[in-house]
């Protein structure tokens, strides 16, 4: 008895207590540490221009959005854009920027050459702080005033989103309750950014190579069915949308593990409650995409391991049944 009870705390702190301090220690230090999320920076991501130009907009032409304030001291709107840059010093783009509140106020309007607020494929625009921006409406107008051929703003099909900032006060995360919403604040900004999870794969190496080498080692015999949800869990972390040809060869690749492998339905269902408690946290951070991508692999799994089980079950009785006629003759 107690050899079990051993072998079962054993596996408890192999199999949960060290991944989850791992995937930890992973969002802490992604959230402490990367460029592209910083300490004193909130961002929210909106998709709805309320007047957008599918391609260049040139001379007086302008785009518009509105959104609400998620969290207070509102300071920056980022802008996705594409051109903007002349090869002629004479030529250089500028924009209009203005900020409007819910009765239309004016808050703040600034003329700015693209070049001196351009960073890669975005438009940075910096105003003073909004001390008081939560849950209030605001509507900012970006307009061309050199727009033409050569230097003009280009706004893609399907690069269609802004960005909002909010400018954390440090003082206010001594505060337990608000640090805990500043956490929560600087996760989704790392999930909706691709370029902040690339960076922040250096810290997610440590829970790769150890789940690597637990499940390569013979308690999953299958080498297959470990590199497979090695891959179906890098795939929900780091795309942000779910492809067809990607989960069809994924789910290929387990199906051949489990039948070539004989990997039990156990680990169908373990894995399929693990997708599907990350697409439960995933949906506690809104950070919609990545619930979507677990809950279709949660569902794909459980499917597979009842699947599992019923062949399970046939292949029992129909043993146990030969076994009742060599015991009857």
């Amino acid at each position: 008895m107690k050899y079990f009870q051993k072998m079962y705390l054993y596996n408890i702190f192999k199999w949960v207590c060290i991944p989850i301090i791992l995937i930890l220690f992973w969002i802490i230090a992604s959230t402490l540490f990367n460029p592209y999320t910083p300490f004193t920076v909130i961002a929210y991501k909106s998709y709805s221009f309320t007047k957008y130009h599918s391609g260049s907009f040139l001379k007086t032409q302008n785009i518009k959005g509105e959104f609400k304030g998620e969290e207070n001291n509102l300071g920056i709107i980022v802008v996705k854009i594409r051109g903007g840059l002349s090869d002629k010093p004479n030529d250089q783009e500028s924009v209009q920027f203005t900020l409007k509140d819910n009765n239309l106020r004016l808050i703040y309007s600034n003329t700015y050459a693209v070049g001196a607020i351009r960073e890669k494929e975005y438009l940075i625009f910096g105003f003073p702080k909004i001390a008081s921006s939560k849950g209030k409406k605001y509507f900012f107008e970006i307009t061309s005033l050199n727009g033409n051929v050569e230097n003009s703003l280009d706004l893609h099909p399907g690069e269609d989103f802004f960005v909002s900032k909010y400018i954390t006060l440090r003082k206010s995360l001594k505060n337990p309750k608000e640090f805990i919403l500043q956490s929560e604040g600087r996760l989704r900004m790392l999930f909706a950014n691709i370029d902040a999870l690339l960076v922040s794969s250096i810290y997610f190496l440590p829970f790769l190579f150890y789940f690597t080498l637990i499940s390569f080692s013979k308690t999953l015999r299958s080498k297959l069915g470990s590199f497979t949800l090695s891959l179906i869990f890098l795939s929900i972390i780091f795309l942000d949308d779910i492809y067809t040809g990607i989960v069809l060869g994924l789910l290929g690749m387990w199906i051949i593990s489990v039948m070539r492998d004989k990997v039990s339905y156990k680990y169908s269902l373990f894995a399929s409650l693990f997708f599907f408690v990350l697409a439960g946290v995933f949906s506690y951070f809104i950070i919609t995409p990545r619930v979507d991508s677990s809950s279709l692999w949660g569902y794909l799994l459980l499917v597979i391991g009842f699947i599992q089980i019923t062949f399970f079950e046939i292949k029992r009785n129909n043993v146990k049944l030969k076994s009742k006629h060599e015991t009857s003759d």
